[in-house]
């Protein structure tokens, strides 16, 4: 379950790390606005490097997947811990969060070469380059620690506390595949060559730990709603610590992999194969839950940002398996994977970061903009997801742009037409993911109660016919 109370050394520290991965998306949708900006007549030409499209895109990638996906696996991490702020753990913090600002600058100024490598894009500058060591160097501190708190905690341990050992150890064991990575590459590649391999590797044992992080805040979303609901468990106890099991067993060999022959291929039949049965059964036995075994007459609160969360981010996550199944050659059927993929794990951590906010004293600042913007999130992605699918289908290749694409067919030009339909939705219900939560985290506490996100089935719509005077207190 998700505690009922924090310490006030736990709140600092689940304030900083909330903080800081709210942060990284709305640095995320900033680059979002200059990749549009890049791509516009007029404005495209007053933007500096030339080819400012494409750094605006690594800056908004690494910062709307790599960190944001990072830093709320460091909010996990401090809600398990749960104990004192010390220098080791603001240390990790304060080095992961200059790591974050300094890779955003070149993004920002355009300065470096764009490489669009798969998992982990860069930049290829020393300050980008630099930023990225110094996030790693944050992150693992942060892991390492983290791991041995968990170790230390008293038996039998929370879903809480075993889920972050399981992600901590991941990053630990992805970070030493990056330097087993960094220690067999040549200099003398090409740089499109370098990064591509480098990131290869460890950037898939990073999916194990995003997805494994999804995964428990799915369990503890829905382990909130079964109590209030009293819907029978399906996971929970030793049972769903032996699923989380499988995602560390498969990943503890990866380093192994770069002594093969073939470690690219390794790592991709790794990922093709480890990630989806697990989260999938996990879903699956959610939503039967949920769906089918609620007691009669028992509703569903559709407009709770933590129970659209959880159901959404199955559904787009399942929705990302189906379309890898569907994957043949080079063309946009894979971005679209990967998409429906991290809005799975984007919308998840959303839903969750509602939940948090009582527990460091803070109010949701539009409990109405929280019933809606799951959906419009999740809507857009969902669109975008298709259109690419339906665009992938008919041959458009990945990693083109514009003129580049050479889109001919009916099919063509309306699948790429629904993607923008789609991210243009995905963006907005991102913004006002942003929107909701950064005055709830940066502006004075407001005195009394804090404020209702769980209303009836489709409560966000009574609520909006009613005054905000009715809003009832946040059940942590």
């Amino acid at each position: 379950m998700i505690p009922e109370k924090v310490s006030a050394e736990g709140q600092k520290q689940l304030y900083a790390w909330l903080s800081l991965a709210v942060v990284s998306l709305v640095g995320a949708g900033l680059f979002a606005i200059l990749v549009a900006l890049g791509r516009t007549p007029g404005f495209q030409d007053l933007l500096p490097g030339g080819d400012y499209f494409r750094r605006a895109l690594v800056g908004h990638v690494n910062l709307a997947v790599v960190i944001w996906f990072l830093t709320f696996q460091g909010v996990l991490w401090s809600l398990a811990s749960a104990g004192p702020f010390s220098p080791i753990d603001k240390t990790g913090f304060w080095v992961t969060a200059l790591g974050a600002a300094t890779l955003a600058v070149p993004a920002f100024l355009g300065w470096g070469m764009p490489v669009l490598s798969n998992y982990i894009p860069v930049l290829d500058h020393p300050l980008f380059i630099g930023g990225q060591w110094l996030l790693a160097a944050g992150m693992g501190l942060t892991a390492a620690r983290t791991l041995i708190k968990v170790l230390n905690l008293p038996r039998p341990l929370p879903l809480i506390a075993y889920g972050s050992g399981i992600t901590a150890s991941l990053v630990l064991i992805s970070l030493i595949c990056f330097g087993l990575s960094a220690a067999r590459l040549s200099g003398d590649l090409a740089p499109a060559i370098y990064y591509e391999k480098l990131a290869w590797g460890g950037g898939h044992i990073l999916q194990f730990s995003n997805t494994t992080a999804m995964v428990v805040v799915w369990v503890l979303l829905f382990s909130q709603i079964r109590e209030k609901k009293d819907i029978p468990g399906l996971l929970q106890g030793e049972r769903l610590k032996r699923l989380l099991n499988v995602f560390l067993i498969l990943a503890l060999p990866a380093p192994l992999f770069y002594f093969s022959e073939d470690p690219r291929t390794l790592f991709t039949l790794l990922m093709a194969t480890g990630l989806g049965p697990v989260s999938g059964i996990a879903g699956l036995l959610i939503l039967w839950a949920l769906f089918f075994k609620k007691p009669a007459g028992s509703s569903l609160s559709f407009g709770d940002p933590g129970f659209s969360g959880l159901v959404l981010s199955i559904l787009l996550f399942g929705l990302g398996g189906a379309v890898a199944g569907l994957i043949n050659g080079s063309n946009v059927i894979i971005p679209a994977h990967y998409h429906a993929v991290i809005g799975g794990v984007t919308v998840a951590f959303m839903g969750f970061a509602y939940r948090l906010l009582p527990l460091i004293g803070r109010r949701v600042w539009s409990p109405r903009l929280a019933h809606i913007q799951p959906y419009l999130y999740a809507a857009g992605q969902a669109l975008f997801v298709l259109g690419l699918f339906w665009a992938g289908s008919h041959g458009v290749p990945r990693k083109t742009f514009g003129a580049s694409q050479s889109l001919h067919s009916f099919s063509q030009v309306m699948g790429m037409g629904l993607m923008g339909l789609g991210g243009v939705v995905a963006i907005f219900g991102g913004m006002a993911f942003i929107v909701n939560l950064v005055p709830s985290l940066f502006t004075p506490t407001r005195p009394g109660p804090a404020t209702a996100i769980t209303p009836a089935p489709f409560g966000w719509l009574a609520k909006n016919l009613r005054p905000a005077s009715e809003e009832k207190r946040i059940e942590p």
